[in-house]
């Protein structure tokens, strides 16, 4: 009987086909069914990143007689009455000044330039008529002389004359041969206007009122 269970098999076409061979053939197949079912797991994780405050600057000229703090302020445009530069019954000859300082009062920096010319043409008259001065890096000097003398002038201390005009209310050309920058918070530049009307005035000017105006206009530095 062992012998009989050695030998148990079949034969064919030359090749013996028995219960060992056929048993290692079912256990393969085993095998590879459990690998075909296996799984692995992975770890996994996840973290974020977040930067601090970004914000934006803001860009913001300023002007005043003293510190250039006091007036246009935000974003604008706006507007400032300049009251105190000012001379009522003005005689030919006669002259006022008064300082404009121009402060970067945001956190942008940027470059500023100015147009000059008249509220209206009342006292326009070629070069004969009202003329403004603009010294740069300069500051008003006390006026002089007396309305009864006829002889009122205001003067500008030291810096370059940059502009003289006579005004009317097209708007002149840049009055700064080149763009000023105010790179920095607080950054100022001190500017005398000097208003004169002319020696020569005609007749035809008399007891006529117009009002200077300087536009500024700030841009962004790139």
């Amino acid at each position: 009987p062992r012998a009989h269970a050695a030998v148990a098999g079949r034969w064919f076409g030359g090749r013996w086909f028995g219960r060992g061979r056929t048993r290692a053939l079912l256990s393969l197949g085993v095998l590879a069914a459990l690998g075909a079912t296996s799984t692995s797991a992975y770890w996994t994780d996840e973290a974020t990143v977040e930067s601090g405050p970004i914000s934006s600057a803001t860009l913001d000229l300023t002007a005043g007689p003293s510190t250039g703090s006091e007036f246009l302020t935000g974003t604008g445009p706006n507007n400032w009455n300049y009251a105190a530069l000012t001379l009522t019954d003005m005689v030919p000859g006669e002259s006022v000044s008064k300082t404009v300082v121009v402060r970067n009062s945001g956190t942008a920096p940027f470059k500023f330039n100015a147009t000059v010319q008249s509220s209206t043409n009342d006292l326009t008259s070629g070069s004969l008529g009202l003329q403004v001065v603009i010294v740069d890096q300069s500051s008003a000097a006390a006026p002089t002389g007396t309305q009864a003398g006829g002889d009122r002038a205001g003067t500008c201390t030291g810096g370059t004359q940059v502009f003289s005009g006579f005004v009317s209310t097209t708007p002149s050309g840049n009055i700064l041969p080149a763009d000023v920058a105010l790179a920095t918070a607080g950054a100022t530049r001190s500017l005398c206007v000097q208003v004169v009307l002319n020696s020569g005035a005609p007749n035809s000017l008399q007891g006529k009122t117009t009002s200077v105006v300087l536009s500024l206009s700030a841009t962004q530095l790139p």
